[in-house]
């Protein structure tokens, strides 16, 4: 499962949600791996709560975090550690940035000095099941900027290269771990040059595209915590060689109440049920 769980807002608090719903959304489908966005330190005491579980959480960019849960008892963790988007452009000096801006990613709140130096990133697990098969995990919130759609071009060629960059990583990873799982809030929809990036030129496979039985196939955007719309931002994408998605999901976890706005976050979450064949 994958879920931008939204941060507390540092002015107007939950906003009129229930934070609970985050967790109880979580607890009802019990994925045997999660990944989550905007896991600031507001939603600890909340997130508390989900049980038999290991996570990965720490670093960051010191303004936005990305937790990677595992079920204890499922998985053994083999190793973990952060990507940052910065970092891999001036190792991976051949990776064309194609016209993209990287100070435009701006997101972190460390001193000024080193501020250009942190941004986007992503977080990775290798887990490794009681079989003996290892899986390369990483959970990604990529940059939004100004907002989204040819509208904001530059934006969308940050967003491009942040992909690019991840895929090469990617690839530089497949000898040692052939089994990727990707997923994340790519702030893009399916069908831009962020998504191709990754699944282009036998690449990773969008569990949407590629699931056996699909169900909720809808938009995982929400505005104003009560209005679903018909855009796709949240993904799960795996390598095909040794992995098939028999299922897909878009969870509508809309809940009525009274009290509180329908809908927990600003996101849906996905799910996706993936099988490893040898």
């Amino acid at each position: 499962m994958t879920y931008n769980i939204e941060g507390k807002d540092d002015d107007n608090g939950w906003e009129g949600r229930d934070p609970s719903k985050v967790v109880d959304t979580i607890m009802t489908f019990n994925p045997d791996v999660l990944g989550l966005q905007e896991d600031d330190s507001d939603w600890d005491s909340y997130l508390s709560a989900l049980k038999g579980y290991s996570c990965y959480k720490s670093g960051g960019n010191g303004n936005e975090n990305l937790a990677i849960y595992y079920k204890s008892d499922k998985f053994t963790l083999v190793t973990s550690g952060i990507g940052y988007y910065k970092k891999l452009a001036k190792e991976y000096k051949d990776v064309d940035a194609k016209g993209a801006d990287l100070t435009l990613d701006t997101k972190g709140n460390f001193d000024i000095s080193v501020f250009d130096e942190i941004g986007r990133f992503f977080r990775y697990v290798v887990l490794e099941d009681d079989k003996g098969v290892q899986y390369l995990v990483v959970n990604t919130h990529l940059h939004y900027g100004k907002g989204t759609g040819s509208n904001y071009p530059d934006d969308e060629l940050l967003r491009d290269y942040q992909t690019r960059l991840l895929r090469r990583w990617l690839d530089n990873m497949s000898a040692d771990y052939s089994n990727q799982i990707v997923m994340g809030d790519m702030n893009a929809t399916p069908g831009k040059q962020t998504i191709a990036e990754l699944t282009g030129n036998s690449g990773l496979l969008t569990s949407e595209d590629s699931a056996i039985i699909k169900h909720d196939m809808g938009g995982t955007l929400i505005t104003e915590h009560e209005k679903r719309e018909e855009w796709i931002f949240d993904y799960i994408l795996y390598t095909d060689e040794n992995m098939q998605a028999v299922e897909y999901s878009v969870i509508n976890n809309e809940y009525d109440d009274a009290d509180y706005t329908p809908y927990p976050s600003d996101h849906l979450p996905v799910i996706a049920k993936l099988i490893y064949y040898r």
